[in-house]
């Protein structure tokens, strides 16, 4: 009798926990509205990660760029297929590197993150020659020319690249 009694204790103990644990006081969120057909980008926002020493020789390298881009009328970020172009620039306006990323690059590049898709690209220099170049603050800029249609620019963002520790 007392392992019974025991027994449907531990039941209404274990189900009181499990359905309290459905309960939710958060809003239903609703998906974001469907993007429309044939959107042009007008706004292009990167946000940059620090640069990184990828192959441990005390020079950065490496970073990695998170793009979102917009168009007038629709809140979400939208997906867009075209290329990106970044570029790295002394003050002085002289370029240190150049990336390409391929429509089919910026394509596979995409991830669904919460302001909507996302473009997650590593930009390295090794990739364009040599990471050991002087500590300076480079400017980065980016744009991005869709299939068909006009570029956009985003915002130069400063970096640090060079030895660490200078």
């Amino acid at each position: 009798m007392r392992i019974a009694r025991s027994t449907h204790l531990a039941a209404a103990l274990f189900s009181l926990i499990a359905l309290s644990g459905c309960v939710s006081d958060e809003p239903t969120r609703r998906p974001p509205p469907a993007q429309p057909e044939q959107i042009a980008p007008s706004a292009v926002q990167i946000f940059l990660s620090l640069p990184e020493d990828t192959n441990a020789n005390s020079y950065v390298d490496t970073v990695m760029v998170t793009v979102y881009l917009f168009a007038d009328g629709y809140a979400p970020s939208v997906f867009v297929q075209g290329e990106f172009q970044f570029r790295l620039l002394n003050k002085d306006g002289t370029e240190v590197a150049q990336w390409t990323i391929t429509r089919e690059a910026s394509q596979a590049s995409v991830r669904r993150l919460p302001p909507g898709p996302g473009y997650m690209i590593q930009l390295n220099l090794l990739d364009r020659g040599t990471d050991q170049i002087p500590s300076n603050p480079l400017d980065l800029y980016c744009s991005f020319t869709p299939t068909g249609g006009k570029t956009v620019h985003a915002r130069p963002h400063t970096l640090r690249y060079g030895r660490i520790g200078t």
